[in-house]
């Protein structure tokens, strides 16, 4: 493969993802990463209910439904760019959390890329990521770099 053949340049979009964190995809999350509990003693780094896990402690807390913890709308950015680029490498994703996002929420993953570096080897295309609702507000973005390579490894 050479650089020809990357076929993303500055000002391109990431093609849109659509991505909804329902209540069991943001459970099973929590409970592999270790913030919840998987046996039954149900010991994990949050105890008792939360605001992800439980709805009235989210509306206790101001929020009008269970929130999504930020991690997981990151990963859904990330899923975006690898589907585009599956045999790339995300080496950077750096995120602001404007708005919390609402589990059963359908957002879209998706964002431009904003700059473009041609190496001998791999390309590194460095971008602008964000999830959208659909009234166009954006909850959370951010920007990403990918290295994907051109020549295979040595």
């Amino acid at each position: 493969m050479t650089t020809e053949h990357i076929l993303a340049d500055i000002g391109d979009e990431i093609p849109p993802m659509e991505w909804t964190a329902d209540p069991d995809l943001v459970r099973e999350m929590l409970d592999l990463s270790g913030w919840i509990g998987d046996d039954e003693s149900g010991e994990g780094r949050m105890s008792g209910p939360s605001r992800f896990t439980d709805q009235e402690t989210a509306r206790s807390e101001g929020f009008g439904n269970m929130i999504v913890p930020g991690n997981l709308g990151m990963m859904a950015m990330a899923a975006a760019i690898q589907r585009w680029f599956p045999h790339g490498r995300v080496s950077k994703l750096d995120c602001v959390f404007r708005q919390p996002i609402t589990q059963g929420e359908t957002l879209t993953a998706t964002g431009v890329v904003t700059d473009r570096q041609d190496h001998a080897d791999h390309v590194i295309l460095e971008m602008d990521v964000y999830l959208e609702r659909p009234d166009n507000q954006r909850p959370q973005g951010g920007t990403a770099v990918m290295t994907i390579r051109t020549t295979p490894p040595a």
